[in-house]
C-alpha cells in the first residue's frame, strides 16, 4: 500500500520515517510507527 499510495520512506539514524503524499497531508510531515518500537536496538545481538 505504501508504493500504490505514494509514500516516501526516509531512514534516520537508522529510524524508518513515513512521508505521506500530498493528497493525504498537504504539508507531507513525516511520520514513525508509534506502533511498533523495537528493542533499544544498539544493544540487539
Amino acid at each position: 500500500m505504501i508504493h500504490k499510495e505514494q509514500w516516501t520512506i526516509q531512514i534516520r539514524t537508522g529510524i524508518p520515517w513515513f512521508i505521506p503524499p500530498p493528497h493525504i497531508d498537504p504539508r507531507q510531515k513525516p511520520r514513525r510507527n508509534n506502533y511498533f518500537h523495537p528493542a533499544n536496538l544498539n544493544t540487539a545481538a
